[in-house]
């Protein structure tokens, strides 16, 4: 997936598990783009010199970064750091991008450190379906849930 379906993918996921508490769900977006660490031409990976070439090198992409166990170490590494409601929305905001990529022809290796790659092969990164159908589609459901949230607020002064 690109990073930004990953970014919306996050932010989105960061909404239901927050109760819309806007460091929450910017926890979760940023906690979204984190697997892609392991690739110095992502998003993210582009923005850190040396570290992601590393990691690369290390773990090669779409390894151990794109786990269960890698997402529950992200919430369990962030329970002590900060509220459990933020570490809840780092936690689900890393799976988040670990599912969505589960979609995609080249799959991911779900339950590492088993290096059997799981993928549902439904598209292709970047390809059409996810440019013009699954980024709109999630970007429609994110605007939603901020609205029904403005709403309730607004609505709830008068």
């Amino acid at each position: 997936m690109l990073w930004r379906t990953h970014l919306i993918s996050g932010l989105t996921v960061g909404c239901l598990v927050s109760s819309m508490e806007p460091y929450a769900i910017i926890t979760a977006g940023v906690a979204s783009l984190l697997p892609d660490l392991d690739h110095p031409n992502s998003y993210i990976g582009s923005k850190i010199p040396i570290m992601p070439t590393l990691l690369k090198v290390t773990f090669g992409h779409r390894g151990v970064f794109h786990s269960a166990l890698a997402s529950l170490i992200v919430f369990l590494a962030a329970i002590p750091l900060w509220s459990f409601d933020l570490a809840l929305a780092a936690g689900a905001g890393y799976l988040t991008h670990v599912l969505t990529d589960l979609f995609t022809v080249s799959g991911i290796p779900f339950l590492w450190p088993i290096k059997k790659r799981f993928s549902l092969s439904l598209l292709k990164t970047g390809g059409l379906l996810e440019r013009y159908i699954v980024f709109p589609t999630i970007s429609i459901c994110l605007l939603f849930l901020l609205a029904n949230s403005i709403s309730e607020t607004w609505f709830s002064f008068i």
